[in-house]
C-alpha cells in the first residue's frame, strides 16, 4: 500500500500539519488545536475509543486529556504511515507510548479489536473518526465500517457466551479439579482411521459405516451422538464432551463403558465428569483457553490440560481437533450435518428423544418441540431435503477452515466427510500427558490473593494470567442489572471471592 501521507505543511499557529497525497492537510491548517478541542468536546465518554486516523494527534492528545480512564486504539492506513506520523509529529511521537494508547496498521484492525476490547473490562465502546482521513480514502472507510461491524458481531456474540456460562463454567473447572489425575504418554492406535461420530440426522444412516469398518477404525464419538451409537451396539473408544450446562448430563444415563476414554473440558459438566472418574473411566481433560484454566496452570507450574480448539464452538470440531492433535491422519466424520436433514434436528436415540417424550401432552406433542427447537432461528434451504440456518453455516465454515489451516484435504460424500493429512503437512502428535492439579498450592495461592500486586493493581495487565483468569464470570456479572454499572475492580473482587469459596470446597 502506498503511503497516505507525502509531507508536513505549518499551520498559522506555527504547528507541524501532515499532508495527504491529495495535497489535502489532514487538519485544520489555521489553528489545528482549536479545531482538536472541538471535536473532543464533541465525543460522549466511553471506556474504550477506535479511532479512525491519527493525523497529527491534536485531537487525541485532546480526547486522552477529555478520558483519562478510557483506552485509545488508533488505526492508521498502513506500518509506513505510523512511521511517517511519529517521525514527524511529535504528539504522535509522546502518545505512542502512552499505556492506554495503541496505534496500529489497518491489516491489524480485527486482531487489535479481538485482543483488546474486551466487553467484560469495556462495557462501553465507540468509534471515531478523523473526517479529513475518511473523506481522502472514501470508498475505503466504507469497507472499513463493514469490517468493524463484522468484528463487533463476532465479539458479541461471544460476550453474549461468556455472560451466559461465566459462572457455571467457574464453577465446574473448580469441582472438576480433584479428578484430574497424573498420565503419561497415553498411547492410541493411530496407524488407524479415527471416526468422529456427530449426531445430525444422517448418523442414522451412516453409522453403519463404523459397523462395516470396525476393525480399522478408532470411533471418537461426541457427547450427543454417544446414547445412539450405544444404542445400536457400538462401542466407544473414546467420547468428547466440552458443555458445562447441567442437561448434559443426560448424555451418560445409564452405564458407561468403562474402556472408554473420555474427553472432557474442563469447565465440562461436572456431574458428567464425576460419574465417568467413578466409574474408573481414564479422563483427560482439555482446555480451549478459559483464562481460569490458564490460571490454573500458571499456578499449578506444569500443563494439566490438552489444548483444543472447538472452532465455532461445536464439540464436532473439538472432537476432530483432538484427533489430528493425538496424531490421526485419517479422519472420518459422520453426522455433521451442519443443518436439519430430513425435517430432523437430531439422529435418533439421543437424550432429546427422552427428555421430550416425557414432557409430552396433547397440546405439546414430541414432534411440536423439536419444530420449535428448529425453527428458533430463520432457515435457508440448501437443498430437496436440507435447510440450515446462519449459526450452523458458520459451523460448516469454520470446520472447512481448520481442515485446510491444519493441512487436512477434506471431501464430502452423502453425508460422510473424510479429512486426508497431506504428507507436506505431517506433523508429530501432541503427547497426551496430564499432571494432577496440586490443591495445596492452589489453596495457598488463593490465600494471597487479596494482597496480589498483580491481581489488585489499578492498571489491568492483560499478559497476567491473575488479571485475567476471571473475565467471564465478570461477564455474567455485567449481565445482571444490580452489577451492570459497578466499577470493573468491583466486579473483579466479586469474581474472586467466588473463586475462593469454591477453592476452600476442594
Amino acid at each position: 500500500m502506498d503511503r497516505l501521507y507525502v509531507s508536513v505543511l505549518t499551520s498559522k499557529t506555527n504547528l507541524p500539519v501532515p499532508q495527504f497525497k491529495s495535497t489535502r492537510p489532514a487538519c485544520s491548517l489555521y489553528n489545528p488545536e482549536r479545531e482538536a478541542l472541538q471535536f473532543a468536546e464533541q465525543t460522549s465518554p466511553a471506556d474504550i475509543f477506535l479511532l479512525l486516523g491519527a493525523g497529527a494527534g491534536y485531537h487525541l492528545k485532546e480526547l486522552s486529556a477529555r478520558f483519562p480512564d478510557a483506552r485509545f486504539l488508533v488505526m492508521e492506513a498502513s506500518e509506513a504511515d505510523i512511521n511517517f506520523l511519529k517521525q514527524t509529529m511529535p504528539e504522535i511521537k509522546r502518545l505512542s507510548v502512552m499505556p492506554n494508547i495503541t496505534i496500529f496498521p489497518e491489516d491489524e484492525l480485527e486482531k487489535m479489536l479481538l485482543q483488546n476490547y474486551l466487553p467484560a473490562l469495556y462495557p462501553s465502546f465507540s468509534v471515531l473518526e478523523l473526517r479529513s482521513w475518511c473523506s481522502e480514502r472514501l470508498e475505503h472507510t466504507v469497507e472499513i465500517r463493514q469490517k468493524i461491524k463484522a468484528v463487533l458481531e463476532k465479539i458479541s456474540c461471544d460476550f453474549a457466551t461468556q455472560s451466559h456460562f461465566g459462572k457455571i463454567w467457574q464453577h465446574n473447572i473448580l469441582k472438576n479439579i480433584p479428578a484430574v489425575k497424573d498420565i503419561k504418554n497415553l498411547p492410541l492406535p493411530v496407524n488407524k482411521t479415527a471416526v468422529i461420530a456427530a449426531a445430525g440426522p444422517s448418523l442414522d444412516e451412516t453409522a453403519d459405516y463404523i459397523c462395516r469398518n470396525r476393525k480399522n477404525v478408532y470411533v471418537i464419538s461426541t457427547d450427543t451422538a454417544y446414547q445412539p451409537l450405544r444404542r445400536r451396539g457400538i462401542f466407544c473408544d473414546a467420547v468428547v464432551s466440552i458443555d458445562g450446562q447441567a442437561v448434559s448430563q443426560n448424555h451418560f444415563a445409564g452405564t458407561i463403558d468403562a474402556e472408554s476414554l473420555f474427553i472432557f473440558d474442563i469447565a465440562a459438566n461436572s456431574q458428567a465428569v464425576r460419574k465417568t472418574a467413578e466409574n474408573g473411566n481414564q479422563i483427560i481433560f482439555s482446555t480451549s483457553g478459559h483464562p481460569l484454566a490458564e490460571l490454573i496452570q500458571h499456578i499449578n507450574g506444569k500443563k494439566s490440560f490438552f489444548p483444543l480448539t472447538s472452532g465455532a464452538g461445536t464439540v464436532t470440531m473439538a472432537a476432530v481437533d483432538f484427533a489430528a492433535k493425538a496424531g490421526f491422519s485419517e479422519i472420518t466424520v459422520l453426522g455433521a450435518d451442519f443443518g436439519y436433514t430430513g425435517g430432523k434436528s437430531y439422529a435418533k436415540g439421543t437424550y432429546l428423544d427422552i427428555l421430550f417424550k416425557a414432557g409430552e401432552n396433547k397440546l405439546r406433542t414430541f414432534e411440536t418441540t423439536f419444530s420449535a427447537l428448529q425453527y428458533r432461528s430463520p432457515l435457508t434451504r440448501i437443498s430437496a431435503k436440507k435447510t440450515t440456518t446462519k449459526l450452523l453455516e458458520s459451523y460448516r465454515i469454520s470446520f472447512e477452515e481448520w481442515a485446510d489451516q491444519n493441512g487436512f484435504t477434506l471431501e464430502n460424500d452423502s453425508e460422510i466427510y473424510t479429512l486426508h493429512k497431506r504428507e507436506k503437512d505431517k506433523a508429530v502428535a501432541m503427547p497426551l500427558n496430564q499432571s494432577s492439579i496440586d490443591i495445596v498450592r492452589l489453596k495457598s495461592v488463593t490465600k494471597e490473593f487479596p494482597a496480589h500486586k498483580d491481581f489488585r493493581t489499578e492498571e489491568y495487565d492483560r499478559s497476567s494470567p491473575f488479571q485475567t483468569a476471571f473475565l467471564p464470570f465478570i461477564a455474567y456479572l455485567r449481565k445482571k442489572e444490580q452489577y451492570r454499572s459497578r466499577p470493573y475492580k468491583a466486579l473483579q473482587n466479586l469474581a474472586l471471592d467466588d473463586f475462593v469459596l469454591y477453592t476452600k470446597l476442594l
